[in-house]
Formats: structure tokens, sequence, C-alpha cells
């Protein structure tokens, strides 16, 4: 769990650090440039985009990343690795901002448990992490 956090704190300074400096380099945007960006939504559309608006992109989603990673970090985390997740039945996990699923570490869920053995009947479901 210590390295989850440790791995969350290095990907927010590091985005930190770089929405400091495309913000600097694009320091007199205006809100029509963003909403301009912000609507494009075609291929056609974005491939004629402008380096500047790239720029401005790539800055929006850094920031809409960065949020997204601190409200992780918020998070109670779970690490199922080697073990069954027991959950209500239609229960989804869902792996937060930072991580792929593969690495199994998921938002805790409101209710369930880990066991290293499941029970012989049960009317939850399960994830086998095993």
């Amino acid at each position: 769990m210590k390295e989850a956090r440790e791995r969350l704190d290095q990907q927010i300074e590091e985005l930190e650090k770089e929405i400091t400096i495309g913000a600097s380099m694009l320091d007199d945007v205006t809100r029509e440039e963003e909403d301009e960006v912000n609507s494009r939504k075609t291929v056609e559309e974005l491939m004629s985009m402008t380096p500047r608006q790239w720029d401005i992109s790539k800055l929006g989603t850094n920031r809409a990343l960065l949020k997204r990673l601190k409200e992780t970090k918020e998070q109670e985390l779970i690490f199922p690795h080697g073990r069954y997740l027991m959950v209500p039945q239609g229960s989804k996990l869902l792996s937060p901002s930072g991580f792929h699923c593969e690495e199994e570490v998921f938002i805790k869920p409101e209710s369930g448990c880990l066991v290293d053995v499941l029970p012989r009947s049960s009317n939850m479901g399960y994830y086998d992490f095993t």
C-alpha cells in the first residue's frame, strides 16, 4: 500500500511540473480558446487543430488527470493479490486513476471481504485473484 501511495505522489509531482511548464508557455489562453479546443470532437476537427490548440488540449487533459489522481489518493485501496474478493452479486471493481486493472489495485467496494478460501455456498459473487 505504501508503494502505491508513493507511486501516486510521484505521478502527481511529475504532472504538476508538466502543467506548470505548459501553463507558462500558454499564459495568455482565453476562455474562448479553451472552449474552441474542447468543442472539437470529430477526427477531422481534431486533425485541423494548430500546435497551440494541441498544447491547450494537452494542458486541459493533464489538469483533468491531476484531479483524478488526487481523488485516487483520497480513496481506500485494496490489493487482493493471491486471494478471493467476495462482493454482493453484480458489484463491479474499479481500478483507480494511476493504475491498470492488471496491477490488481482497486478502490475498496462498499461491502465485501477478502478471503483465502471460498465458502461452500454463498449468495455473494467473487473475483478470483489467485
